[in-house]
C-alpha cells in the first residue's frame, strides 16, 4: 500500500500496511500497568521487539518498525483461525488458556478505545490505530460486530481474494497506527535556536560517512545521560501529549547498534530508563524522515513456529479454516524542526521559566549536553503502559526518505 501523502500532511501518522497486522508504544519513567488486561498486552507487544530487530536490523540503513500493529494483527488472527493455526499462535506466545486470551481481548479494547477517543478528543495531540480487514467471504454479522468492538476493525469483502482450488477463508489486514503532536512550548523554539550552539552538526554514519545533519535543538530538564551498562547514551523526549515519549538510546561506537541490542534486550528494559537521571540537558537530535516500505513478517513468523496459518497447500484447508495471504507492513517516521509529522512530535518538559528571562541571557548553560550524532535507536512509547508503539534504529539520516 502506498502511503497517503496527504494523510501525513494532514495528520502525520505510521502507516502500517498489511496482509495483516500492526500497532505500538513505550516509555521511560512509566510505571508498569495495575490492570492486567492491559499488562498482558504489554508483554505481549513488547516480547515481539527481539525478533523483529534480529529479522530486518541487518538490511536496513534506516529502519522503522511497529510492535503494537504487529501484536494486534496477531491478535485478530487469533480470533479469525481455527485448529492447527490457532494451537502454533497460542503455544509461542503461552496462551493455551481461555482466561490468558480473555485478558488480551479486554486489553486490546480498552488501549485501543482510549487511543479512539484521545483521537476524537485533540486531533492535534491524540494517539490512533486502526485495522482494515478484507475477506474474501462474508464474516457472520455477530462476529464482524465483535471484531469491530474489540480491534476496532473495518471488515470489508473482496472476491477477487478466493481462489478456486480452496474454500479457506483467504484474509489480509491493514492497520494503520500514529500519534500527532507539536513539541511543548514549540514556539519558543526561535528562543532554543538561538541558545544552541549549532543548528547542524556532522553525523559520523555507520558507513564511515560524515555528513553535516540539521539539528532539532532541545533545552530543559530531561531524563538524559549515559548507561554505563548499556555503553550508551540516553534521553526520553516527552510530547505535547503527555501520554506517549521518545526514548532514543546512542552507543558509544559507530557501529556499536547490534552490541546495544544484545545488551538492551537481556536487561531489565523498565530499569534501564528509569536509571537515567533527570538534569538540565542540551540536547540535539537530527532532522529526519524515513520509510521501511513492505516489511514482510511471515518469514519471522515462521522461524518463530506460526506456519499453518501461511500454508500454500491450500487444498489440505478445511471450509472453516483461514489461510493468511501475507502479513506486510509500511512504516514512516519523521522528525521536524516544529513537530514529528508521521508519528508525533517531539517536546521537551520546560524548566518552567518564561521566555523573556531566557532570552536576556546570552547563552544557557547546561549541565549535559548530549548529541545524537552516531547511529542510535529510538522507540515509542506509551508512558501509561509501557506499550511499544513504534521502534527502529537511524544510520544515516535524511530529511527525505528513499
Amino acid at each position: 500500500m502506498e502511503l497517503n501523502s496527504a494523510r501525513h500532511r494532514s495528520r502525520g501518522f505510521l502507516t502500517v500496511v498489511i496482509f495483516l497486522l500492526l500497532h505500538v508504544t513505550y516509555t521511560g519513567s512509566v510505571t508498569v500497568p495495575g490492570d492486567e488486561n492491559i499488562a498482558a498486552v504489554v508483554r505481549f507487544t513488547n516480547s515481539l521487539v527481539p525478533p523483529l530487530f534480529q529479522t530486518f536490523s541487518a538490511n536496513y540503513t534506516n529502519l522503522v518498525m511497529a510492535p503494537f500493529g504487529l501484536s494486534t494483527s496477531l491478535a485478530i488472527t487469533m480470533d479469525c483461525v481455527h485448529g492447527e493455526s490457532f494451537n502454533e499462535i497460542i503455544k509461542l506466545f503461552k496462551l493455551q488458556s481461555k482466561p490468558a486470551r480473555q485478558q488480551l481481548r479486554t486489553g486490546f479494547k480498552t488501549i485501543l478505545h482510549d487511543f479512539k477517543q484521545a483521537t476524537s478528543n485533540d486531533e492535534l495531540a491524540g494517539s490512533y490505530n486502526k485495522a482494515f480487514l478484507t475477506s474474501s467471504k462474508m464474516f457472520p454479522t455477530p462476529f464482524i460486530e465483535q471484531l469491530s468492538n474489540t480491534y476496532l476493525v473495518d471488515v470489508t469483502n473482496n472476491s477477487s481474494l478466493t481462489r478456486n482450488f480452496t474454500t479457506a477463508q483467504i484474509l489480509e489486514l491493514r492497520t494503520d497506527t500514529g500519534i500527532m503532536s507539536h513539541w511543548r512550548d514549540y514556539q519558543k523554539l526561535v528562543v532554543f535556536t538561538y541558545l544552541s550552539y549549532s543548528s547542524s552538526e556532522p553525523f559520523y554514519s555507520h558507513m564511515n560517512k560524515t555528513i553535516n545533519v540539521p539539528m532539532i535543538p532541545l533545552i530543559g530538564y530531561f531524563k538524559a545521560g549515559y548507561l554505563p551498562k548499556l555503553e550508551s547514551n540516553g534521553a526520553e523526549l516527552l510530547f505535547e501529549n503527555t501520554k506517549v515519549s521518545l526514548l532514543v538510546l546512542m552507543p558509544d561506537k559507530i557501529d556499536g547498534l547490534n552490541d546495544l541490542q544484545t545488551k538492551l534486550f537481556q536487561e531489565n528494559f523498565f530499569e534501564v530508563l528509569d536509571s537515567l537521571p533527570q538534569q538540565e540537558t542540551q540536547i540535539l537530535i537530527p532532522q529526519l524522515s524515513t520509510v521501511s516500505n513492505n516489511l514482510e513478517f511471515t518469514s519471522m513468523l515462521k522461524s518463530l513456529g506460526v506456519v499453518s496459518a501461511f500454508s500454500s497447500n491450500l487444498n489440505d484447508k478445511k471450509k472453516r479454516d483461514v489461510f493468511i495471504q501475507s502479513i506486510k507492513q509500511n512504516a514512516f517516521f519523521s522528525t521536524s524542526f516544529t513537530a514529528l509529522n508521521s508519528i508525533g512530535s517531539f517536546i521537551t518538559k520546560y524548566d518552567g521559566k518564561n521566555s523573556s528571562d531566557i532570552q536576556a541571557r546570552k547563552k544557557r548553560e547546561a549541565k549535559t549536553k548530549i548529541v545524537f550524532n552516531k547511529p542510535f535507536m529510538f522507540f515509542l512509547i506509551h508512558r501509561e503502559s509501557g506499550l511499544i508503539l513504534l521502534t527502529g534504529h537511524i544510520t544515516q539520516p535524511k530529511l527525505l526518505p528513499n
